[in-house]
């Protein structure tokens, strides 16, 4: 049956909204307010099982990585800064898109971005066609403009995310505990107009560390004294002392840097991680 047709159908499980190309039949839930003209509500475990049967070729080979919505779709949403308080996470959101600050609420959050909309936010036979991607990726207008490059790693991870068949949260997922520079102890001398890399390091509660200095969101107090990029590379500029914040997934720490005449000082200052 093809798309000028309407076929009523139930299928039970976990459900997810999957555009198909056209022709193919145009299904509908019997509940009216899922349905939805020229797409297909299907189950997740049957995803695959469904573009054999339809001749439609699935996304390609699913990766050996297992992305963690928590701890790495939530991070990757955040570094492209989709949850800020200027973006989505405004207290309205934007274009009908909300998001908690900072990933604050990841259960919200997955339930935003795979249900509301019945789903149309996530397309699981074709992940790169996914309204998540293509919005930030300019492929389709929006509003908050270019936030993603295609094939960058952030995007990366929200595609294979979505191959996997958009996994949510999950008691199992470890949980942040400590958020650590991972050279702490050591005092770093610079010139003025020298460079110097930071890296962050994150503990779980199932006792594994990672480097998540890529992950941070890296701000200065006074940029007049030091600044630091968003891949966490500091810069000596003037004298004075300034704080390098470091934030990710709600933890906090800081580097204070002092900038004396003629050369620089790093030394690494930790703050008790904290909620914000």
């Amino acid at each position: 049956m093809y798309a000028d047709c309407v076929t009523y159908v139930t299928i039970t499980g976990e459900q997810a909204l999957t555009s198909l190309p056209l022709p193919v039949a145009t299904h509908h839930l019997h509940r009216s307010e899922l349905s939805i003209p020229y797409s297909r509500i299907v189950s997740t475990q049957l995803a695959g099982l469904l573009a054999a049967c339809l001749g439609v070729s699935a996304s390609a080979e699913e990766p050996a990585a297992r992305w963690s919505f928590v701890n790495d779709v939530i991070p990757a949403l955040t570094k492209a800064g989709c949850n800020r308080g200027a973006c989505h996470a405004a207290r309205v959101g934007k274009g009908g898109f909300k998001l908690s600050l900072r990933g604050s609420d990841p259960t919200a959050d997955y339930l935003a971005i795979a249900r509301d909309g019945s789903g149309r936010r996530l397309d699981l036979l074709r992940p790169e066609e996914s309204l998540l991607l293509l919005k930030p990726t300019m492929r389709v207008p929006h509003r908050g403009g270019h936030a993603l490059k295609t094939n960058s790693e952030t995007w990366r991870i929200l595609r294979d995310w979505v191959a996997q068949h958009a996994t949510g949260p999950a008691d199992t997922d470890p949980q942040i505990t400590q958020l650590q520079f991972a050279a702490a102890s050591e005092a770093l001398s610079l010139e003025q107009g020298q460079h110097q890399p930071l890296a962050i390091q994150a503990t779980y509660t199932d006792g594994s560390r990672r480097d998540v200095t890529r992950w941070c969101r890296f701000d200065t107090n006074d940029s007049t004294v030091a600044s630091a990029d968003q891949q966490g590379v500091v810069t000596a500029i003037g004298k004075g002392k300034a704080a390098i914040s470091v934030n990710f997934q709600g933890k906090f720490i800081a580097a204070i840097v002092e900038v004396p005449y003629g050369s620089a000082t790093v030394s690494y200052t930790h703050l008790r991680a904290h909620e914000t």
